[in-house]
């Protein structure tokens, strides 16, 4: 699950949104889902298509399309060129229309938190008026992510614990009060944080 900027369109026409990031244009409606490079994201351009695996492996979907793979319960999004999944997200545990989000979101209060496995595509809101430290681990699976919120005072420092932390600045920490950033495990051990960093 990913957290939804919900804002005009001119608001983040020009932020290069996080892979996985959805955006809703408060103006017109339209959703976008950020790449990683494209600023403002990409348009998705129609609602989500669902497919079995052998249509998935079959199909080059348009750039943008959400599709929802009914054999194995990824979710990707096409990109124009690749026939069958792009960046695909984990499976998930419930029918379409059944997804639970009752546990979605975890409040944490503490000035220490270490990335768990359960913790993979919740939005995890970090609470304390004191700076806050999350340990990354070793041992989360590929494509692990969660986004992380500064709700407190307390600036979130990521320090890795046996693993990597990529950011295109350097960046290991939020850039002040209601930053978001996004932690995703790109390949074994190596993650990428972007969002409002500082």
């Amino acid at each position: 699950m990913s957290l939804v900027l919900k804002q005009p369109r001119a608001a983040f026409v020009n932020k290069v949104l996080p892979t996985g990031q959805r955006a809703l244009d408060l103006d017109t409606g339209d959703e976008y889902f950020g790449d990683g490079v494209t600023a403002g994201g990409l348009l998705v351009e129609s609602d989500t298509i669902y497919a079995t695996a052998a249509e998935v492996a079959a199909t080059t979907y348009p750039r943008g399309q959400r599709v929802y793979n009914l054999t194995t319960g990824r979710v990707f999004y096409g990109d124009g060129s690749t026939t069958g999944e792009v960046n695909s997200t984990a499976p998930h545990t419930h029918a379409p229309s059944e997804i639970d989000t009752e546990n979605a979101i975890k409040e944490v209060e503490a000035t220490t938190y270490t990335c768990l496995e359960s913790d993979r595509g919740k939005v995890i809101l970090l609470k304390h008026p004191d700076p806050i430290t999350v340990t990354v681990p070793t041992g989360l699976t590929i494509g692990w992510n969660a986004i992380f919120i500064q709700e407190g005072a307390g600036t979130v420092t990521f320090s890795a614990s046996g693993t990597t932390i990529d950011n295109a600045n350097g960046y290991t920490t939020t850039a002040g009060q209601d930053a978001a950033v996004t932690l995703l495990q790109k390949k074994t051990n190596v993650f990428q944080l972007g969002g409002e960093g500082a």
